[in-house]
């Protein structure tokens, strides 16, 4: 099945005692993307001083309560964490573009 993403979508109410396992699979082209990754190029210690709306708006927060996830938590769990899953590993390949 193909859908619009962002379109509201549900499925029927499941009637029976048995779990009923889906598995969704989602992909957004590139040229789609946003131009700058804003969570990899800003540095988490710039971040941590910024107003909570402004960490939203930049990605550390979940669109409806779920959308934007790292290992199924939310960004912000990051920002004071001593390891940060992904930037921790990429970290000597990224040139940070704004400093202190």
């Amino acid at each position: 099945m193909i859908w619009n993403g962002s379109l509201w979508h549900t499925a029927a109410a499941n009637r029976t005692d048995a779990p009923r396992p889906a598995l969704t699979i989602n992909f957004c082209v590139g040229f789609v993307r946003q131009q700058v990754n804003q969570q990899l190029s800003i540095p988490r210690e710039l971040v941590r001083c910024f107003e909570p709306r402004l960490q939203e708006l930049i990605g550390y927060g979940l669109y409806a309560g779920k959308m934007g996830r790292i290992d199924w938590r939310p960004p912000a769990d990051y920002l004071d964490a001593d390891r940060h899953p992904f930037l921790d590993a990429v970290a000597d390949r990224l040139q940070t573009s704004v400093r202190l």
